[in-house]
């Protein structure tokens, strides 16, 4: 089991895929998932796009591979010893594709606890069909999170699910992912100004922006529509 490499299947849209991930730090809101007072909450966005070159450096699945936490999503890390060797069919930072000037955007939320990794193949099959596919990392609660500066965390909050609703540690939860939805989208409007040298700079179409979720990512997608009009 620990020799495994998952196979993922190679994009399907008529694009190659092209990749980038941010590290963003919110000064405006305190980091609610650590005990540190003078933590501000972190997010980490990764971005998946059409791109029309195939060369460059290969997207690795866990880019903190070699520095994994004990456990992922309730597996022991040790599973996914050999995940390094994953193909993912994209390369880092090539240029953005010239089929058209700019790109709708879709943001992912996903479900509780899981790596924003897990969704690598939804992610570049989206891309290779036109879209800036956004996958985003939610640290201390997702199972891995490279943070600014390279330090990796893993999952330290453990909302209970059980039993009948109301559930205030969850809901609490989606909040965060909503507020972190809506400052990835306030930095996207901003990516020509503050990185000018992002492959992704001017080529956003952000007039036509989406979010999606899977399971706690679901329920976030929900509230993010309802309170940011930005989410189509």
């Amino acid at each position: 089991l620990t020799a495994f490499v998952p196979a993922l299947p190679k994009p399907s849209g008529p694009h190659t895929v092209g990749s980038e991930i941010f590290r963003w730090s919110d000064n405006q809101r305190p980091e609610a998932l650590t005990t540190n007072p003078s933590d501000h909450r972190q997010v980490i966005a990764q971005a998946f796009y059409p791109t029309d070159t195939s060369t460059g450096k290969a997207v690795p699945y866990f880019e903190a591979q070699h520095h994994l936490p004990g456990s992922i999503s309730g597996l022991p890390s040790f599973m996914f010893a050999s995940f390094g060797r994953i193909a993912t069919h994209a390369t880092f930072g090539t240029a953005v594709s010239h089929a058209q000037r700019t790109w709708p955007v879709l943001l992912l939320s996903p479900g509780l606890s899981i790596p924003r990794e897990q969704y690598t193949a939804l992610s570049t099959d989206l891309a290779s069909r036109g879209y800036v596919f956004i996958t985003l990392s939610s640290p201390y609660e997702s199972a891995v999170s490279v943070l600014a500066g390279g330090n990796v965390v893993g999952q330290t909050t453990h909302p209970d699910v059980m039993g009948p609703p109301p559930h205030p540690a969850i809901e609490r939860l989606i909040n965060i992912r909503v507020a972190d939805a809506s400052f990835v989208l306030d930095q996207l409007s901003r990516l020509t100004q503050r990185d000018p040298g992002s492959p992704l700079a001017g080529h956003l179409d952000l007039k036509h922006v989406g979010i999606i979720g899977h399971s706690i990512g679901g329920a976030t997608a929900v509230q993010a529509i309802e309170t940011d009009s930005r989410f189509k």
